[in-house]
């Protein structure tokens, strides 16, 4: 159409990023010992930025990573990927599972040029289903190698909420003579 005659026809579909100007930056990176390279946008202002902030913020207090932009260009190498498990929603995370797991990473300033047509296909949906899979991702983190701490967590809890009860139960039966079977039959639970 008529707004890519202006623009190199090596430019990726939405026309937002420029693979000869990335790819060299980001393989440099890749050359020099990092193990993942994530592209920053230069001279982003979208309204969009400001519930990047937030996301950001997010992943900052949940996982302890500071990245400036987890949503565009990235590039890991193989041995990256071959550790990671993948799962459908969670390729903005990539990063964060690769960086917990210990790989080193860079970030890599590229060009970016504002969408000029066609139409983002991520809408105001994504910001609910985004938190999820941060939930996710952060229980994932926390509890899959050792499941122990959640479900003995959960259960010392249940026992101890047993123990208040069954206690209760006793306490009001012998000082008052009163019997709460409701109450029996959820604590024995």
């Amino acid at each position: 159409g008529g707004a890519t005659k202006n623009r190199n026809p090596s430019f990726c579909a939405d026309l937002q990023c420029d693979p000869l100007d990335a790819v060299p930056r980001m393989d440099r990176a890749l050359v020099e010992g990092a193990e993942i390279v994530l592209g920053v946008r230069r001279d982003r202002r979208e309204i969009k930025s400001f519930a990047s902030a937030g996301y950001r913020l997010l992943c900052r207090l949940l996982f302890g990573v500071g990245l400036r932009d987890m949503n565009w260009v990235k590039g890991f190498k193989r041995e990256v990927l071959e550790t990671m498990i993948l799962r459908p929603g969670w390729h903005r995370f990539l990063a964060v599972l690769a960086i917990h797991e210990g790989f080193r990473y860079v970030e890599v300033e590229t060009e970016y040029h504002p969408r000029t047509h066609g139409r983002s296909h991520f809408g105001l949906l994504r910001i609910p289903q985004s938190l999820l899979h941060m939930i996710a991702i952060k229980f994932h983190i926390a509890f899959s190698n050792q499941p122990l701490l959640l479900f003995g967590a959960v259960g010392a809890v249940m026992i101890a909420l047993a123990a208040l009860g069954m206690g209760w139960y006793v306490y009001a039966w012998i000082g008052w003579g009163e019997k709460y079977r409701q109450m029996l039959f959820p604590v024995l639970f």
